[in-house]
């Protein structure tokens, strides 16, 4: 009781989690302030919903709470878009962090976006307002992390880990190192 898991304890080696999926909430303000987005983009009505709930009915993974006091070495929400509050993360614990882009785990409708505009789907992918969880987990503790959110009812995926450094991001595409600026709402610290 009492103990909080802050963003400043990540150490190299620690495995780079994400909770849920990412993208949805920035999407869904697109689609709140252009009604036309959907339809643009050929998204199923399933999806147009999906992404609305995300923005307008945000649900923090609250459950998840248990798993990273046992097992995380850093956490925090993901509110500023992925990569801006992965470099928060990386300069609290001045260690940098290496994200495998293929591996960040996407709705349907954000893989339908994906489909239909890279330059969106960039965007919703680092817009912010997700309120998933982005948690540092040594290696040691990889696998009870895993199955304490299996338990809670919180999807986790690896997507990356940390190695030394001085507080930077690193992203890895399929092809080799992507680029930052690819990703609108990242900011250079």
């Amino acid at each position: 009781v009492g103990s909080a898991v802050r963003r400043n304890g990540a150490e190299a080696g620690d495995r780079v989690y994400v909770s849920g999926t990412i993208g949805d909430a920035a999407a869904g303000l697109k689609a709140r302030l252009d009604p036309g987005f959907a339809h643009r983009l050929g998204l199923a009505d399933s999806d147009h919903r999906h992404i609305l709930d995300r923005y307008l009915l945000p649900q923090p993974r609250v459950k998840l709470t248990g798993a990273v006091r046992a097992s995380a070495s850093a956490a925090m929400d993901i509110s500023d878009g992925l990569l801006a509050d992965a470099a928060h993360l990386a300069r609290a614990s001045g260690v940098d962090l290496v994200l495998d882009m293929a591996a960040v785990p996407l709705s349907a409708a954000l893989a339908a976006i994906a489909r239909a505009d890279e330059q969106m789907f960039h965007a919703c992918l680092n817009g912010g307002d997700d309120y998933e969880i982005l948690t540092a987990v040594p290696e040691d503790r990889a696998s009870a992390f895993e199955a304490d959110a299996a338990a809670a009812g919180c999807p986790v995926t690896r997507i990356g880990k940390v190695g030394s450094g001085s507080g930077e991001v690193h992203l890895q595409g399929p092809d080799g190192p992507l680029p930052l600026d690819r990703f609108p709402g990242f900011r250079h610290f």
